[in-house]
């Protein structure tokens, strides 16, 4: 992406002879940068047209320039519009749209993401803050004046931090939000910091200080990488070789890291995710799941029921000859993954079709213990499509559904050794909220119910 750029910038710096194979090759290069990320592609097609319009009122817009800007512009909204974005996290983002995120998020939700890269930053702030002290207490030992900031160096800054918010923006109306999406603001907030370290350098104090806090933080990074994750690998081969020694089709029990925190120097225990556990146990090890062995309370709990897979095929095959088809040692117990089991042994293999025989429903179900008589499902496919109701944690302990059965007629909560009935929450959105009426550290599972089954529409846990 900020390779981009780069002949942008140097042609309003001091102008570039244009040459005929400069306009496809920035063109090739623009449609690749927008093709890149879909949070960075705004910030980057805003800067665009400011350098378009610079190079226009200094009388240096050539057709490269626009050919570049083009292939920016196509580029990203071949990736906005890209039929995978609708399957990526499970088909998140099809039943999230941005409006609904961002009003489900609000101001405080918004506000938490700049905390958050904030708070990933914070080490390069104070750094820069401490920088710019030296430099202020350099001219006052000297009593002598300050110099100002060049205008040039003021506007690049300025610029490249308008940049890095501006991505920082568009991930409100985001579905998911972490690390290794500040990446790009983050790159762009270091370059503003260099702009302004460019002018603090002209010191030599500033660099001696510079110099030696680098020297520091490096140190001491690089010492609490060795020892930690000297302490770590010892655990994680304990914690492998007890998964190795684990028989087939029994259910490991493994302690938890002691260095289970995510911090700057581990990522700390990822066998946190109980979907996780469940995809390393059986799909590394061949083995029924993996459990912490003391249950910690930041763990999630695992799920409290087994799922089945179901295939009707026409003409019909009896449930054998269509088990062996393809067969599956288990079906993960988290709905976005069982989707990517489906969608993959749909790439994969062949059973969608057996001779004459077509695949016309493939169902999953729960076998959750409700108190219900109606069978649980939880996805169906047909050849028309996929049916599931992909509720989320709205983070207020309430579960968020974006689609409903056409006729519900009950609506459950079960957990806690408990099932009790409750009502929808409608928002303006028109999506429905179901408040959590339980209190236990254990999943707690919605059932939405029509006349003859009911649909396994969301969890969470506290």
């Amino acid at each position: 992406m900020l390779a981009l750029f780069v002949p942008y910038r140097i042609a309003l710096a001091r102008g570039v002879a244009a040459r005929f194979y400069h306009a496809p090759l920035v063109l090739v290069l623009g449609w690749f940068a927008g093709m890149g990320n879909e949070h960075t592609g705004p910030a980057a097609i805003v800067a665009m047209m400011c350098f378009l319009f610079a190079a226009w009122r200094l009388g240096r817009l050539r057709l490269w320039m626009i050919a570049g800007a083009f292939g920016l512009c196509t580029g990203y909204l071949m990736l906005y519009f890209a039929p995978g974005q609708g399957l990526r996290y499970g088909g998140l983002a099809a039943n999230y749209t941005p409006v609904s995120t961002l009003l489900d998020r609000g101001v405080e939700g918004c506000f938490d993401i700049v905390l958050m890269f904030t708070s990933e930053a914070r080490l390069g702030i104070v750094y820069l803050v401490v920088s710019l002290v030296v430099y202020v207490d350099t001219f006052r030992r000297r009593n002598t004046a300050i110099p100002a900031l060049p205008k040039t160096t003021a506007l690049a800054a300025a610029a490249l931090v308008v940049s890095s918010l501006s991505i920082i923006v568009t991930l409100f109306a985001s579905p998911t939000v972490g690390e290794r999406t500040f990446y790009a603001s983050g790159v762009l907030l270091v370059a503003a910091f260099a702009v302004i370290y460019e002018q603090l350098l002209g010191e030599a104090r500033v660099r001696r200080f510079i110099l030696t806090a680098c020297t520091l933080i490096f140190a001491y990074h690089a010492v609490r990488f060795v020892v930690t994750y000297r302490a770590v690998k010892a655990e994680n081969d304990d914690r492998i070789a007890q998964l190795r020694d684990t028989p087939s089709g029994k259910v490991a029990r493994v302690p938890a890291y002691v260095h289970h925190e995510m911090t700057r120097w581990h990522y700390g225990d990822d066998f946190r995710y109980a979907s996780l556990r469940e995809y390393v146990g059986n799909e590394v090890f061949g083995i029924a799941g993996i459990e912490l062995s003391d249950r910690p309370d930041w763990s999630q709990p695992s799920m409290p029921d087994r799922w089945t897979a179901t295939r009707v095929y026409e003409p019909p095959l009896t449930p054998e000859e269509a088990a062996k088809l393809a067969p599956i040692t288990y079906v993960p117990t988290h709905w976005e993954w069982s989707l990517k089991q489906l969608r993959w042994l749909m790439w994969s293999t062949d059973f969608t079709k057996h001779g004459d025989h077509r695949l016309v429903r493939y169902t999953i179900n729960s076998n959750l213990t409700s108190g219900d008589p109606r069978p649980i499902v939880v996805l169906e496919w047909t050849p028309r499509g996929e049916q599931l109701i992909a509720g989320a944690d709205a983070g207020d302990g309430s579960v968020r559904v974006t689609s409903t059965p056409a006729e519900v007629t009950d609506a459950y909560f079960v957990g806690c050794g408990r099932t009790l009935r409750v009502d929808a929450i409608a928002e303006r959105d028109g999506s429905r909220r179901y408040a959590v009426p339980l209190a236990c550290h254990e999943i707690h599972t919605l059932l939405l119910c029509e006349p003859e089954r009911c649909w396994l529409a969301g969890r969470m846990w506290r």
